[in-house]
């Protein structure tokens, strides 16, 4: 169990930025949309990882991550931020 903050930002119509901060591990990577499937490869510690995404209606993005070199994925979910007031 993890909790940490996501940004995500767009870089063309499709392609997207996309960087986790998680206590002190921050990994940065790539993104890419198609529908309501976000899918986004990273870079932790020097290791390659991966994570496929679902937009749910409520805007939050569920996903399921693997990482280069190791059995089995993980799960992650995404909640957007409440507005800044």
């Amino acid at each position: 169990s993890y909790v940490g903050t996501a940004v995500i930002t767009q870089t063309s119509d499709t392609t997207c930025a996309i960087e986790w901060k998680t206590g002190s591990t921050v990994s940065k990577g790539i993104c890419m949309r198609d529908d309501d499937i976000l899918v986004a490869s990273y870079a932790m510690s020097g290791v390659v990882g991966l994570v496929v995404y679902h937009l749910l209606g409520d805007g939050s993005l569920y996903g399921r991550w693997t990482i280069s070199g190791h059995d089995g994925s993980g799960i992650d979910i995404l909640t957007p931020a409440a507005p800044a007031q």
